[in-house]
């Protein structure tokens, strides 16, 4: 009980926002999964899936790590992967490339986890200020863009996800600079990075917070190799082939960074690509809901 009240003043909670929030999750997650099969059950027409999907079949079918890199979707797909393994023994059924039903596993997937993101969007608008981040649930829950994206494998939402869990820590980060966040925080980034090269955003996030942070010169050096050392000790940990195969890895890193049509755009322009397109995505509505928001407190 004593939790819960710290819990409730601390994310500036009501009984009501708490309804709501539990109402947007289940309905986003209801939205999320409704139509999952869009393809009919019978063939696979979004091309970024297959390289999503194709490292947890890998996995399941190599009992291997894969290789190669495309996302890189290194994180993720192994936990789809451990239930794919689990279907294959449970129907005796044989594992193919281009299975369906890996496909159709892989989307319930996505769309439990862009769920989840809605509490975490509302815990991180509610610790900011009063009733933004039940708006925010609200509008994230109905957001045509991000249920269309939850119905397909996508590393978009799952990165979404786990940058969301770095924001959170690092609002408790900023709260009491308590090393246990600095370390959580950098083994989620580290997992963003490893589920889609953009994710790797979070870890120069984190970057800045122990720049402004740290209360002196010595400071700034132990909390800064602490988070290095994590980021990259985790890497390894989540996709050991990143260190075996690292000349593959920069060329596939390269090759994201300048997947735009404009000749060799460079990450820092696929990142602002990024932020453009989800102001498209979003529109003005959003902002609107928003400033409204702030006006309920």
């Amino acid at each position: 009980m004593k939790y819960y009240m710290e819990m409730k003043k601390r994310y500036n909670l009501s009984k009501s926002d708490v309804i709501i929030c539990c109402l947007a999750t289940i309905l986003g997650g209801v939205l999320r999964v409704i139509g999952y099969n869009w393809d009919g059950g019978h063939m696979i027409f979004q091309p970024d899936e297959t390289e999503m999907v194709w490292p947890a079949i890998y996995f399941v079918d190599n009992k291997a790590f894969l290789d190669r890199f495309a996302y890189p979707a290194q994180f993720f797909s192994k936990l789809q992967g451990i239930v794919l393994w689990q279907y294959v023994r449970a129907t005796q059924t044989k594992l193919g490339w281009y299975m369906v039903d890996a496909y159709l596993i892989c989307r319930i997937f996505t769309a439990v986890v862009g769920a989840l993101t809605i509490i975490v969007i509302f815990l991180i608008g509610n610790y900011l200020h009063k009733r933004v981040g039940t708006v925010g649930a609200v509008i994230l829950s109905l957001s045509p863009m991000m249920v269309m994206m939850s119905k397909q494998v996508t590393g978009d939402v799952t990165t979404l996800f786990l940058t969301s869990i770095v924001m959170l820590l690092a609002l408790r980060y900023t709260e009491q600079q308590f090393k246990r966040y600095l370390v959580a925080m950098t083994i989620v980034s580290a997992m963003a990075t490893m589920e889609k090269w953009h994710g790797g955003a979070a870890a120069a996030f984190i970057g800045l917070l122990v720049i402004l942070y740290a209360k002196s010169v010595k400071d700034f050096i132990i909390r800064g190799v602490i988070a290095l050392a994590t980021y990259f000790l985790s890497i390894i940990v989540i996709a050991p082939n990143v260190v075996t195969n690292i000349g593959h890895v920069i060329h596939e890193f390269i090759g994201t960074a300048t997947w735009d049509d404009v000749p060799n755009p460079g990450y820092l322009n696929n990142i602002i690509d990024y932020v453009q397109d989800a102001f498209i995505g979003f529109g003005v509505a959003s902002i609107i809901l928003s400033v409204f928001g702030l006006a309920l407190v």
